[in-house]
């Protein structure tokens, strides 16, 4: 009986301290602390959130020979209404890259020839991008051959586009993609790019309609932006170019000097863009397509949302993701690893950079909040804050840009006036950094393309509101104004 008492005792020790160890354990260091300052930094214009889509696509995901009533069904219009502003502001698609001076209108040429980069844009093509803009509160931007000079053809599709809008949805015509890498130089682009605007004035379907350049190839020369903008002055409604951050290895993605770089293009730009408003409409991890194990993993989130957030901070007018699909093009044996998401077969296929964009869908509007952040040693947490201060909302966005190993907790300081209870919206992979099935607490991308944000509910301790971080993961946090006492 004195056994059995002693054996019990010393089960009995050994359960508590079984319950106390991962109490104990469970624990996580603490990764940063964050305070939220005053909010007088830029506020993000409307339509600042795009997608770059090359011509290619437009037949398989705008359904091209559907009816109006069948289009407002397709999980590419879902997709944009899902990516709207929670007022239903839309953001704007640009149909360009390669493939707009490898694509060349036609009225009467067939499409079944077309291919990846090369091709024909049709009528139907063209009407069913400005449907899809329409039916989705998206604004449409058309990418123009420059390749092939100032014909009647690159003209015809100009007035086509602009007689053919009964939404009003056309933002823009862009001149020519990525004119540096053909173009003998800056002069001879300019006289083309005159010619065709001088051209469009001519007629009175498309003389107002807003023209974009020069869509600089990555790395470009920005002095083209100077030289656009002082050759078309109030005709250039925005400057453009092109930013891949082309990193070999997910980790090197996250290397400050990277950031660094991004900055410096945006400045330049902008010094060399006057008081045009210039917007990055195609950007990615990684050029020509991605590379497979750092695009197409839930990791490049981590980078994605932080480069969106650094660029709409430093005033950048929008910022477009670019994407296609390869597989509607086997023969070509091409593969797009950075694509946002996918439609096959009529079906959304989602890719991490899907939910990058669907976090950060509520930027347009809201405005930079100063952010005080202390770091523990050794890690990568970058924060951001943004505010709607006329409606008493602030959203303060965390990202871990740290590998394996840096798990952690930040302790995010409740400003006040604020309610203690906030929304948390979690951007993870159950992978980790090198998953490839992200979603935002829980939600995903289903096929029809029609996305819902999942979310929790955090409350604060102590006036803190404490959000465990794992590597590669982005939460935000969504605070409210505390109600009046009464």
């Amino acid at each position: 009986m004195h056994r059995l008492r002693a054996l019990l005792a010393w089960l009995g020790v050994l359960a508590l301290a079984c319950l106390a160890t991962p109490a104990l354990a469970a624990t996580p260091p603490v990764l940063a602390d964050v305070r939220v300052g005053a909010c007088s930094g830029a506020t993000v214009p409307e339509g600042f959130l795009g997608l770059s889509v090359e011509w290619s696509m437009v037949e398989r995901w705008a359904g091209v020979g559907l009816t109006r009533a069948e289009r407002a069904r397709l999980p590419l219009v879902e997709v944009l209404r899902s990516l709207r502003t929670r007022s239903g502001s839309g953001g704007v698609l640009r149909i360009g890259g390669d493939s707009q001076d490898g694509y060349v209108w036609s009225s009467v040429a067939p499409t079944a020839a077309n291919r990846l980069f090369q091709g024909v844009v049709s009528p139907q093509m063209v009407s069913a991008v400005l449907d899809v803009g329409r039916l989705s509160g998206w604004k449409v931007v058309l990418g123009v051959n420059l390749r092939t000079g100032v014909t009647p053809v690159a003209l015809s599709m100009a007035r086509y586009a602009a007689e053919h809008d009964p939404g009003h949805v056309l933002a823009a015509l862009e001149v020519g993609n990525e004119p540096d890498a053909y173009q003998p130089g800056v002069a001879t682009y300019l006289q083309v790019f005159d010619l065709f605007a001088r051209t469009l004035a001519l007629d009175p379907l498309t003389r107002s309609v807003p023209l974009w350049g020069p869509a600089l190839s990555n790395g470009g020369d920005l002095s083209w932006v100077r030289s656009l903008r002082l050759a078309q002055g109030a005709r250039l409604s925005e400057v453009t170019w092109h930013h891949y951050a082309n990193r070999p290895t997910l980790g090197s993605l996250f290397d400050p000097s990277v950031s660094a770089h991004w900055r410096a293009r945006i400045a330049e730009s902008r010094r060399q863009a006057g008081r045009v408003p210039v917007r990055v409409e195609e950007s990615n991890s990684v050029g020509t397509g991605g590379l497979q194990g750092v695009s197409d993993v839930t990791g490049s989130t981590a980078w994605l949302v932080d480069t969106v957030l650094t660029g709409a901070s430093l005033g950048l007018a929008g910022y477009g993701l670019h994407t296609w699909d390869g597989a509607d093009y086997p023969l070509e044996r091409r593969t797009a690893w950075y694509t946002p998401f996918v439609v096959r077969d009529g079906k959304a296929s989602p890719r991490p950079g899907f939910y990058a964009l669907a976090l950060l869908r509520d930027l347009p509007g809201r405005t930079f909040c100063g952010v005080q952040s202390a770091l523990a040693p050794g890690q990568q947490v970058r924060t951001w804050a943004v505010a709607r201060p006329a409606a008493g909302a602030l959203s303060v966005v965390v990202v871990d840009q740290a590998g394996p190993g840096h798990a952690g907790r930040v302790r995010v300081a409740v400003p006040a006036g604020y309610a203690p209870t906030a929304r948390v919206s979690r951007l993870t992979d159950p992978g980790g950094c090198s998953g490839r099935s992200a979603r935002i607490s829980g939600a995903v991308l289903p096929a029809t393309g029609t996305f819902r944000e999942g979310a929790g509910v955090a409350r604060a301790v102590d006036g803190k509101v404490l959000l465990d971080l794992h590597p590669c993961e982005t939460v935000r946090l969504d605070l409210v104004r505390a109600a009046p006492r009464l």
